[in-house]
């Protein structure tokens, strides 16, 4: 079990004038240190005979200029094996004539620590073992205070639940357990937290928490330590996976404040997670249910017909991550045709990689990752919809990107609202809710708002609408046009395909029968409004 790592290393130099200069690339302030070397000389055969995580102790002395053997040099042999460098008398980088070592441990993530010129070395090294051992034997402490105290509950209460509280108590950290998905299933606060569990709850569902870590060993240490820090609340975490033979079953971790969590907390996880494995799994054996489509399980999570936990999990089921953005997406065939949503949800289904797709009133709900949502990928995604034989116009309303259940209820707003655009203009058959503007104030969502924007339109529009007795709309066209080309005569005719004269005639007809000129401002915008609401209307 490590000892110390850098930063705890820096710290306690820190009262002696020491400090760290360079080599603070992340993970290298997590390197453990284990022991404390000085050696007599510095030849690349003897320095690669010194044990991993070993902080070595040396004067800049050693390192006279035009020296064979340099501190650059020693600084790369150091990097792949030790914990890091202590040179007494080591300039700060600003005052360096030679930037080689500092480069040279900047680039290799290897720390390199300065000390005052007049230290007594021998003295500083006795020290710090001192301080290593005394720090290891208190560490040795804990894991058998944490382990007793996990024993004493199990006997009183073997739930996962009071395991979690003891091991909280004892550490003083918040320990969490989520299942293979990183679905929560139980977590305790210490007795002195000084935060809340909604601030807990936050970090751990950030996307900062739920990267993907990479995998460590009970022996793991220096690089190969799953720590996550700079977390929603100023929180960081070890975690380790909780194993039922070579499986993945859950993973357990320790929460706190950022210099509470170093590898000596990841290694005490690894000698208490047997303790938690028994309760682990017989939580898990109550959450089993029957296994559903992948339809039904979109289905349950856009309804919100489970438990927040549960939706979480059936979603990573389907290999979406609900803390990573994704979006909503709804289709429909412009125009009735049968069978089209049940032999679009089974081709979806199909596709490699599959779409996770399911029936919505009249329209196929699919979930996508924001990566599939592009207009690239959904190039692909529309033939798949249209269908290969006898294929079919297809609108297709899109959400805006969210993440969590209450973001995937927004987007799934999003997209109805994005759909209905979708269907009613003909020259937009992909509506992005982000690219509605106006139209998310004017397409009604209820009867009412629909009965209260149709009067507003026949309100504004009548007299051009009765004018319109062929019913081809010419002068509401005309109008559409005018606006459309910000009042260019010679742009709205090019458009409407015209002669300039034709739509001067149109426009004098149009402000006869409105009884009021064009350029006044209020009513330029009642028309525009309304003329959307017109081309909107079912």
């Amino acid at each position: 079990m490590p000892a110390l790592v850098i930063r705890e290393v820096a710290h306690w130099l820190a009262d002696r004038g020491g400090q760290v200069v360079a080599g603070t690339t992340p993970p290298a302030l997590e390197r453990a240190v284990e022991g404390v070397v000085r050696p007599r000389r510095f030849l690349s055969r003897d320095l690669a005979a010194l044990d991993v995580h070993d902080l070595v102790i040396a004067s800049i002395d050693a390192f006279p200029p035009g020296a064979d053997f340099t501190l650059a040099a020693l600084v790369a042999t150091l990097a792949d094996a030790q914990a890091g460098l202590l040179v007494a008398g080591l300039p700060p980088r600003e005052a360096a004539s030679d930037l080689a070592p500092y480069q040279a441990a900047d680039s290799l993530a290897c720390p390199l620590l300065a000390i005052p010129y007049a230290t007594d070395l021998a003295a500083l090294a006795r020290a710090l073992s001192d301080y290593l051992g005394e720090c290891e034997r208190g560490t040795e402490r804990l894991v058998r205070d944490v382990q007793g105290a996990l024993s004493r509950a199990s006997r009183d209460d073997p739930a996962l639940s009071s395991l979690v509280a003891a091991c909280a108590a004892v550490t003083g950290l918040t320990c969490v357990v989520e299942d293979e998905h990183h679905v929560l299933l139980t977590l305790a606060l210490p007795p002195t937290a000084p935060y809340a569990e909604a601030t807990v709850t936050a970090a751990l569902a950030s996307y900062a928490a739920r990267r993907t870590i990479r995998p460590a060993t009970p022996a793991g240490s220096g690089e190969d330590i799953p720590i996550q820090r700079r977390l929603p609340g100023n929180l960081a975490r070890a975690v380790i996976p909780v194993l039922a033979g070579e499986t993945v079953c859950a993973y357990l971790a320790l929460l706190g404040a950022d210099d509470a969590v170093t590898p000596r907390t990841v290694a005490l996880l690894w000698r208490i997670a047997p303790q938690f494995s028994s309760a682990i799994q017989q939580v898990q054996a109550q959450l089993v249910t029957p296994r559903r489509s992948a339809a039904a399980d979109l289905s349950a999570l856009l309804t919100a017909a489970h438990p927040a936990p549960e939706l979480v999990r059936r979603a990573a089921d389907q290999h979406i991550d609900l803390a990573a953005p994704t979006v909503v997406a709804l289709a429909q065939p412009c125009v009735p045709a049968d069978h089209w949503l049940a032999e679009r949800s089974a081709q979806l289904a199909e596709a490699l990689p599959p779409y996770w797709a399911t029936t919505w009133h009249e329209a196929l709900a699919l979930l996508l990752p924001v990566a599939r949502a592009t207009d690239d990928a959904l190039a692909h995604l529309l033939p798949l919809l249209a269908g290969d034989r006898s294929p079919v116009a297809i609108a297709v309303g899109l959400g805006r990107p969210a993440s969590g259940l209450p973001g995937i209820q927004q987007s799934l707003r999003d997209a109805e609202q994005a759909l209905r655009a979708a269907v009613r203009l003909p020259d937009r058959r992909v509506v992005r809710f982000a690219d509605l503007g106006v139209l998310r104030l004017i397409l009604p969502l209820h009867a009412a708002d629909a009965a209260a924007l149709a009067d507003f339109c026949q309100d504004t529009l009548a007299p051009l609408i009765r004018a319109d007795t062929h019913h081809d709309d010419a002068l509401l066209g005309t109008l559409e046009a005018y606006f459309a080309a910000n009042g260019n005569l010679t742009e709205a005719a090019r458009r409407l395909k015209l002669h300039r004269n034709t739509l001067m005639y149109r426009l004098h007809r149009i402000t006869d029968l409105l009884g009021t000129p064009l350029d006044d401002p209020d009513l330029r915008l009642a028309l525009q409004l309304a003329l959307k609401i017109h081309r909107l209307a079912p």
